[in-house]
C-alpha cells in the first residue's frame, strides 16, 4: 500500500522569535514613480465635469458605510463654507468617514482625488507634460494633495518652462521631504549655437539623498521624447546619462520617463540606431512587451533606464512594474482617459539593512514531509539513538518518563537528498522511497530555490541546509523529515 503524506510549507521559520515587526527592523522601501500626466495644469486640475462621478467613487470605495449614510453622502456634492465649517468639528467621526467627507469639503474634481489615490502611493513623482503658462498648476496640486496627506507631505521640484515653440512643458519631481532631500539640480543644455539641437524638451535631473536606503544618494533624469525625433532624442539620452553622472562623479543615475519608445515611433530596425539600447550597459528596467498606455493601443512608451550596477542590486525584487489605476481604482475607460493616456511605472529601493537586528537572529524557511504510515517494526526507528554517528546530532525527547520522540540532525548540508538516502542505507526502513521523492519535488520549488526578499533583512544566497529526521517512540511510529534553508 502506498504511503500517504501530509506536507507542510512553511513559509519562514525563525529559530529565534523576532520580537519586532517588519515595519520595526527597517523602513518601508523606498518608492519611485514616473508618470506623464497628459496635459497637466490648471484647466484639468479643476476639471469639475465629473462631480457626480467622485462621489460614486467615493462611495464605492466606502463600503463600510451604511444605506442611509450612503444616501446622504450621495446627495453632498456641492458643498457649502457652513457645512464645511460644521464637519471640521466633528471630531468624533471615525477617520476613514473624515477622510471620504474631507473629500467633498474640499470639493474635489474628480480628477484631483484619483490623483492622490496614485500618488500616495509613492515617495517620488516624476512627472511629465506640465503645460501651464502660469507655473501655478503643480504647486497647485501639491496644495491640494497636502490637505489629503498632512502627515506625510510632499514638496516639489520644477524645471523650467522647455520647447521650441510656443506649446511648452515643465518636468516636476514630487518628493516626501521626511524620506528625501534634494541636493541638486542639473538641466540639460542642447548646444543650440553649433546647430545640435537635439530635444524639443531638455531632459532635467535632480539628485537626492536618502539617509534610510541602502543607496543613498543618487540622481533621476526625467525625459518626455518627442515622438517625431524618438530614435535621435533617446540616442542622445546616453550622452545625457553620462553628463549628468560626470557632472556629479555619481555612479547611481536613472533615467526616467516617457521614452515614447515602441510602436510606429520606434521599431524594428530603427533600434539599431539607438546607443542607450544596442550599448550593453543600460538596463531597459521596463520591457517591450509591457503595455504603459490607458487607451486600446499596446505600446511600451514609459521607461526606465539604467547602466548603474548600485541601482540595480539595490531594486527590491519585483517591485518594477506597470501601475494599472484603472484596474485597481475601478474606473471606466472614459473616467481613466480623464487622468492620462499613460500609467504610471513604478519600482522600489531597498532600504538599509537592519544589522543590528540581523547580528542577533538567525532566519530560514522551512518544509515538512511527514507520514501518515507508522514504521513497521518500531526498533528500526530507536537504532537511530542506539547506533549513533559523528555526522548526525541525535536527541532523544521524553514526555514525563516515557520516550517521546527521536530526531537525528544533519548540519550544513549542501546535497540534502544524498544525505538523506545516506541515513536511509544506515537506518533502513525507517524513510520510504515515496518520502523521500516527495522531499526532492519541494526541494526543486520555486518557493525553495528562490531567494525571499525581507524589507531591512540582507538575505544571502546559500546552499546549505539543515535536515532534521523526527520519529515518533510512541504509537503510531511516524517519522518527517524538516529542511531548512539559511537566510541569514
Amino acid at each position: 500500500m502506498a504511503n500517504r503524506f501530509v506536507s507542510v510549507l512553511c513559509v519562514v521559520g525563525l529559530w529565534t522569535a523576532l520580537v519586532h515587526s517588519l515595519a520595526e527592523i527597517s523602513p518601508e522601501p523606498l518608492r519611485i514613480a514616473a508618470f506623464n500626466i497628459r496635459v497637466f495644469g490648471i484647466k484639468k486640475l479643476r476639471n469639475a465635469e465629473v462631480k457626480a462621478t467622485l462621489a460614486k467613487f467615493v462611495l464605492s470605495s466606502a463600503q463600510f458605510f451604511k444605506a442611509p449614510l450612503q444616501f446622504v453622502l450621495s446627495s453632498v456634492v456641492f458643498v457649502l463654507a457652513p457645512l464645511q465649517f460644521l464637519l471640521s468639528s466633528v471630531l468624533f467621526l471615525p477617520a476613514p468617514l473624515q477622510f471620504f467627507l474631507s473629500c467633498v469639503v474640499f470639493a474635489m474634481t474628480f480628477v484631483l482625488f484619483v490623483l492622490y489615490q496614485i500618488i500616495q502611493r509613492y515617495d517620488l513623482v516624476v512627472v511629465q507634460e506640465i503645460r501651464d503658462s502660469t507655473s501655478t498648476a503643480f504647486t497647485m496640486l501639491k496644495e491640494e494633495l497636502n490637505k489629503l496627506s498632512p502627515l506625510a507631505p510632499f514638496d516639489t521640484v520644477v524645471s523650467e518652462r522647455l520647447g521650441r515653440s510656443n506649446s511648452k512643458e515643465q518636468y516636476g519631481f514630487l518628493f516626501r521631504p521626511s524620506r528625501l532631500t534634494p541636493t541638486g539640480v542639473y538641466q540639460f543644455d542642447d548646444d543650440i549655437n553649433n546647430s545640435t539641437d537635439v530635444f524639443e524638451r531638455e531632459p532635467f535631473a535632480v539628485r537626492f539623498h536618502c539617509a534610510f536606503t541602502e543607496l543613498q544618494d543618487f540622481a533621476v533624469i526625467a525625459t518626455h521624447i518627442a515622438p517625431r525625433d524618438a530614435v535621435a532624442e533617446i540616442d542622445k539620452l546616453t550622452y545625457v546619462y553620462h553628463e549628468v553622472g560626470d557632472h556629479w562623479d555619481l555612479e547611481a543615475v536613472l533615467l526616467a520617463g516617457d521614452f515614447n519608445a515602441d510602436c510606429s515611433y520606434l521599431r524594428g530596425a530603427k533600434w539599431e540606431n539607438v546607443s542607450l539600447r544596442t550599448d550593453e550597459e543600460f538596463h531597459w528596467l521596463i520591457a517591450d512587451s509591457e503595455d504603459t498606455t490607458v487607451t486600446y493601443s499596446d505600446c511600451s512608451y514609459d521607461r526606465f533606464v539604467t547602466a548603474s550596477a548600485d541601482i540595480l542590486t539595490n531594486l527590491v525584487p519585483g517591485s518594477v512594474r506597470v501601475y494599472h489605476f484603472d484596474a485597481d481604482l475601478k474606473l471606466t475607460y472614459k473616467e481613466a482617459l480623464a487622468i492620462s493616456d499613460h500609467y504610471p511605472i513604478e519600482l522600489q529601493l531597498k532600504t538599509r539593512v537592519n544589522r543590528e537586528i540581523q547580528a542577533r537572529y538567525r532566519s530560514g524557511i522551512s518544509f515538512v514531509v511527514s507520514s501518515d504510515d507508522p514504521v513497521t517494526n518500531n526498533n528500526d526507528i530507536r537504532r537511530i539513538y542506539r547506533k549513533r554517528n559523528h555526522w548526525l546530532s541525535t536527541h532523544v525527547f521524553y514526555d514525563t518518563s516515557r520516550m517521546q520522540h527521536v530526531t537525528a540532525t544533519m548540519f550544513h548540508v549542501r546535497d540534502v537528498l544524498g544525505k538523506l538516502l545516506k541515513f536511509s542505507k544506515t537506518y533502513p526502513r525507517v524513510l520510504s522511497d515515496d518520502l523521500l521523492a516527495l522531499v526532492d519535488a519541494y526541494l526543486a520549488t520555486p518557493q525553495f530555490t528562490t531567494n525571499v526578499f525581507i524589507n531591512g533583512l540582507d538575505i544571502q544566497a546559500t546552499h546549505h541546509y539543515d535536515v532534521t529526521v523526527t520519529c515518533r517512540l510512541q504509537s503510531p511510529y511516524t517519522c518527517e523529515v524538516k529542511v531548512t534553508k539559511f537566510l541569514t
